[in-house]
Protein backbone atom coordinates (compact mmCIF):
# COMPACT_ATOMS: atom_id res chain seq x y z
CA UNK A 1 0.00 0.00 0.00
CA UNK A 2 1.15 3.34 -0.59
CA UNK A 3 0.66 6.59 1.78
CA UNK A 4 -0.80 9.73 -0.26
CA UNK A 5 -0.76 13.17 0.64
CA UNK A 6 1.37 15.78 1.53
CA UNK A 7 2.17 17.89 5.06
CA UNK A 8 0.62 16.94 8.03
CA UNK A 9 -1.20 14.01 7.50
CA UNK A 10 -1.09 11.04 5.13
CA UNK A 11 -3.89 9.16 3.19
CA UNK A 12 -4.20 5.33 3.17
CA UNK A 13 -6.74 3.57 1.54
CA UNK A 14 -8.33 0.15 2.78
CA UNK A 15 -9.48 -2.06 0.39
CA UNK A 16 -13.21 -2.93 0.33
CA UNK A 17 -13.21 -6.40 0.88
CA UNK A 18 -10.47 -5.93 4.24
CA UNK A 19 -12.58 -3.20 5.91
CA UNK A 20 -15.92 -6.22 5.32
CA UNK A 21 -13.22 -8.83 6.73
CA UNK A 22 -12.65 -6.89 9.89
CA UNK A 23 -15.98 -5.74 10.83
CA UNK A 24 -15.16 -2.03 10.28
CA UNK A 25 -18.13 -0.08 10.75
CA UNK A 26 -17.69 3.93 9.81
CA UNK A 27 -15.81 4.76 13.04
CA UNK A 28 -12.65 3.19 13.84
CA UNK A 29 -9.93 3.65 16.90
CA UNK A 30 -6.27 4.14 15.76
CA UNK A 31 -3.41 4.19 17.58
CA UNK A 32 0.04 3.52 17.63
CA UNK A 33 1.56 0.72 19.05
CA UNK A 34 5.14 0.05 18.98
CA UNK A 35 5.94 1.29 15.16
CA UNK A 36 3.03 -0.02 14.34
CA UNK A 37 -0.23 1.81 13.95
CA UNK A 38 -3.16 -0.39 15.06
CA UNK A 39 -6.76 0.27 13.80
CA UNK A 40 -9.86 -1.37 15.34
CA UNK A 41 -13.70 -1.99 15.37
CA UNK A 42 -15.32 1.27 17.59
CA UNK A 43 -18.66 3.23 17.93
CA UNK A 44 -18.37 6.51 19.30
CA UNK A 45 -21.72 6.12 20.16
CA UNK A 46 -20.98 3.13 22.27
CA UNK A 47 -23.42 3.35 25.27
CA UNK A 48 -25.84 6.22 24.06
CA UNK A 49 -28.96 4.38 23.87
CA UNK A 50 -28.67 3.09 27.76
CA UNK A 51 -27.43 6.94 28.91
CA UNK A 52 -29.92 8.14 26.94
CA UNK A 53 -32.90 6.00 28.26
CA UNK A 54 -31.60 6.78 31.92
CA UNK A 55 -31.65 10.81 31.15
CA UNK A 56 -35.00 10.62 29.86
CA UNK A 57 -36.16 9.47 33.30
CA UNK A 58 -34.99 12.86 34.99
CA UNK A 59 -38.10 14.79 35.07
CA UNK A 60 -40.88 14.27 32.72
CA UNK A 61 -42.71 17.25 33.78
CA UNK A 62 -40.39 20.10 32.49
CA UNK A 63 -40.54 20.60 28.44
CA UNK A 64 -38.15 21.11 26.32
CA UNK A 65 -39.42 24.96 25.91
CA UNK A 66 -39.78 25.22 29.73
CA UNK A 67 -36.17 23.99 30.05
CA UNK A 68 -34.46 26.14 26.85
CA UNK A 69 -36.26 29.63 28.29
CA UNK A 70 -35.13 29.21 32.01
CA UNK A 71 -32.21 31.07 32.84
CA UNK A 72 -28.96 29.03 34.33
CA UNK A 73 -26.49 30.71 36.62
CA UNK A 74 -23.11 28.33 36.55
Amino acid sequence: MQLAGKGNSRLLRIPKPLIERCGFGTYVDVRAVGRSVVISRNSPRRGWEQTFAQSTKLDARVTPEQFESEEWNW
